[in-house]
């Protein structure tokens, strides 16, 4: 066989392997998108109701994310009152975890009270405990405390 004969006989095989990966590829692509597109798939409520169990998913009615999302943006506005709720009957109670070390005396514990916001007047706080003899009976430690608790509770807490 010559050179030329070699070379006619590669190309050959060279366009034929490429004719038959060609319609290789397009003819199983072209089978699966038919029967893919003849396939009815069949989709039950359970099967959308563990879909969104598995993947922790909550649907809403259009209407009830539209509030949602309309609340979020005030939110994020900065208008954080509620239409419903006037702004004489808002309450707001504070709280802290007051670190009461050794060597702290009555009065920095109530100015730390009050910084907190925890009380009013560090002042009113600090004869509340002389009146009751309870300034020399303040423990060390941690404690949890809020503005709802009146002078008796949070010195009970405290002493």
């Amino acid at each position: 066989m010559t050179q030329k004969g070699i070379r006619g006989f590669a190309t050959g095989l060279f366009v034929a392997t490429s004719i038959m990966t060609f319609f290789y590829f397009y003819e199983s692509n072209s089978q699966a998108e038919y029967e893919y597109e003849n396939e009815e798939l069949e989709i039950t409520n359970a099967d959308i109701e563990q879909y969104l169990q598995q993947q922790d998913l909550v649907v809403l009615p259009a209407n009830e994310h539209d509030e949602l999302l309309q609340a979020i943006e005030e939110f994020q506005q900065g208008d954080h009152t509620r239409e419903d709720e006037p702004d004489s009957e808002r309450i707001f109670i504070y709280q802290t975890y007051l670190t009461i070390e050794r060597g702290m005396s009555s009065s920095e514990v109530a100015n730390e009270l009050e910084k907190a916001n925890i009380i009013n007047d560090q002042h009113e706080f600090q004869n509340y405990l002389h009146e009751h003899n309870l300034t020399q009976s303040i423990n060390i430690g941690e404690y949890q405390l809020n503005s709802e608790m009146s002078f008796e509770e949070i010195a009970t807490i405290i002493s």
